[in-house]
């Protein structure tokens, strides 16, 4: 019967043993890499998949908002925006009314319909055209500059959460007339806002400025 198996003496198992350990202590942290490059791999596809698409949307409301503010100030070089915040009917207190079978109000102002004039015309060929609803309110100053209030020009439904606003001011003042056609030659600064003879009042009784209109066009 053979005795015990003698270890040699110069140590040569144990450093076979330490081989071996150090290959499965390489081969678990290799495993430990490729499933971290996996699960990294994974992540990133998850994250940037929304991302990019949010890139894009972001850059096409970018445009529209471009747009918006462009077309603005081409109405306000040609007259367009100063015509269409003078369209008011001081007889009925709401905006000029000219289209048949819609009622034109104070809730809703030219509604589904737009208005007579440049701005109506932009807003038509920018935006009904290609499918886009759009809100446009135009805000004024009221206790002298302290605060601010808005009558909708046309009001359409509930922006969406990815609404694009643009914005453009006009100075108003007191010699400026009606640009309604059932009310030519009168001034602003003969009119009454508390009576309804104009939705903006005079912020400036001393001097020649009677207030300021801020178009804001929100699409969606």
């Amino acid at each position: 019967m053979a005795g015990p198996r003698s270890r040699p003496a110069d140590g040569s198992d144990d450093r076979r043993d330490d081989d071996r350990g150090q290959a499965y202590t390489l081969e678990a942290v290799g495993a430990s890499i490729i499933v971290l490059i996996g699960l990294v791999y994974v992540f990133q596809s998850v994250v940037l998949t929304p991302t990019t698409a949010g890139t894009v949307d972001r850059d096409v409301r970018a445009q529209l908002r471009t747009q918006i503010n462009d077309g603005l100030a081409a109405a306000h070089d040609e007259g367009g925006l100063e015509y269409a915040a003078l369209l008011w009917d001081n007889e009925t207190g709401t905006w000029f009314d000219d289209i048949s079978g819609y009622q034109v109000n104070n809730r809703f102002g030219y509604g589904p319909n737009d208005p007579p004039g440049q701005l109506g015309d932009l807003l038509d060929s920018s935006f009904d055209e290609r499918g886009y609803n759009y809100n446009v309110y135009i805000e004024y100053q009221v206790d002298g500059g302290e605060a601010t209030e808005r009558v909708p020009l046309i009001k359409r439904g509930r922006p969406s959460d990815t609404a694009v606003t643009g914005t453009y001011s006009v100075v108003l003042t007191d010699d400026m007339e009606l640009s309604s056609p059932g009310e030519p030659g009168r001034r602003l600064e003969e009119l009454n806002a508390s009576e309804d003879e104009f939705y903006a009042p005079d912020i400036d009784d001393d001097g020649p400025l009677y207030n300021v209109a801020v178009f804001r066009v929100i699409v969606w």
